[in-house]
């Protein structure tokens, strides 16, 4: 889309002599149609903008957000390495890992100790990427960030607390993470869509990550019809009234839910946009950002499952059976599945005796004797001692 001209006064860039020219996006920040500019003031989330090209790769760009979490001023961070930013509690490994990915022009994400202004740490979920020119050569990186201090202190104090059922826990969560990979494109600089659309013609833009986001070809168009099919099901519905309350009242659209991939498997996204309207106040559409959140949302949800087993199974519960019955759906609302439970295996008769399961509403339970070889042949894993997956 072609950018309005530039208006200086929405972003600060360091200005260079030996550099190729600013990329045009970053001056042409404007009330107008520029999808760019409307990402910049509807994301929430910390963002600069570094020159590897120049002198000790300076920030050229940071947005309101940065400010806000480090309490440093624009002025106080334009044209200075991020180094600015460790400290004491600052880990050396970390600062390595980010100056190889930089080396190698590589995308990176890292937690790491930080400092604000004041001195006060905190931890810094870092995710850093190249942005490559039209001849493909390195020309900026980006970085978003995100406070997750309290996020990571909670986690520690649990696993503390509950070393044994966060070791069990752990396990299970990086078998699901390790299946949920492929979901993840190490794309470009912070893994960020950026999406228009028009609320008269109903013609959407994407961007490339915006795409990739619902797990479509990067190359192929991407309706708005496309995109609300995408979302699962049992969401829908409120994702559209999110869009219409967002269009009605011109409050800002924010929103998570999951989408569907086309081969089938569920990730998490978070949009958030803002209504342009025009001089007689008629919205004309909306424009904001797209990111995957798949790893956020296990991680919640794996705080919430430790809390809720601490707190209302574990020395409260006497009864094993009751105590395994719990646990068991905990850990199927983690997963997002539609039914858990346990039983008694009879590996002679091939068969399993379900004593009690927890499922979704409007699923059946499958409590009683079943026969192995009713739900297909992964019976012959299970007999060589690996795991059985049933689709």
């Amino acid at each position: 889309m072609p950018c309005r001209p530039p208006s200086p006064t929405e972003v600060t860039l360091l200005p260079t002599r030996s550099a190729p020219p600013v990329d045009p996006r970053l001056r042409g920040l404007d009330d107008g149609t520029d999808p760019f500019a409307a990402l910049v003031r509807a994301t929430q989330m910390p963002m600069i903008i570094t020159d590897c090209r120049l002198p000790d790769n300076p920030v050229v760009f940071v947005n309101d957000a940065f400010c806000r979490m480090t309490g440093y001023a624009r002025d106080e961070v334009v044209g200075r390495n991020c180094r600015f930013l460790q400290g004491p509690q600052t880990d050396p490994a970390a600062v390595q890992a980010i100056r190889d990915a930089v080396r190698e022009a590589r995308t990176i994400e890292v937690d790491l100790r930080n400092h604000r202004k004041d001195g006060e740490p905190f931890w810094n979920r870092l995710l850093l990427g190249p942005v490559r020119d039209g001849a493909g050569e390195v020309a900026y990186f980006f970085a978003s960030q995100e406070d997750v201090t309290l996020e990571l202190e909670r986690v520690k104090g649990l696993e503390s607390s509950n070393a044994v059922l966060t070791a069990e826990l752990a396990r299970r969560v990086s078998a699901l993470e390790a299946a949920e990979e492929r979901l993840l494109a190490a794309a470009d600089a912070g893994d960020l869509g950026i999406w228009e659309f028009d609320l008269a013609t109903q013609a959407l833009f994407a961007s490339e990550h915006c795409k990739r986001n619902f797990g479509r070809d990067a190359a192929l168009p991407f309706s708005y019809e496309e995109l609300v099919a995408a979302v699962h099901p049992d969401d829908r519905a409120r994702m559209r009234d999110a869009v219409a309350h967002a269009v009605a009242t011109g409050e800002d659209y924010r929103i998570e839910y999951r989408v569907v991939r086309p081969d089938g498997r569920l990730a998490w996204v978070k949009v958030q946009a803002r209504v342009k309207r025009d001089a007689d106040g008629r919205p004309l559409y909306l424009a904001g950002t797209s990111q995957e959140i798949t790893d956020a949302v296990l991680a919640r949800r794996r705080t919430e499952l430790l809390l809720a087993l601490d707190s209302d199974i574990f020395g409260v519960i006497d009864d094993p059976a009751e105590i395994a019955c719990r646990a068991a759906e905990s850990l199927g609302r983690l997963l997002d599945a539609s039914r858990a439970g346990y039983g008694t295996v009879d590996a002679r008769t091939e068969t399993i005796v379900i004593e009690r399961d927890w499922t979704a509403p409007g699923v059946v339970s499958l409590t009683g004797t079943l026969r192995f070889r009713d739900y297909g042949s992964y019976i012959e894993d299970l007999v060589r001692g690996s795991d059985g997956e049933v689709e």
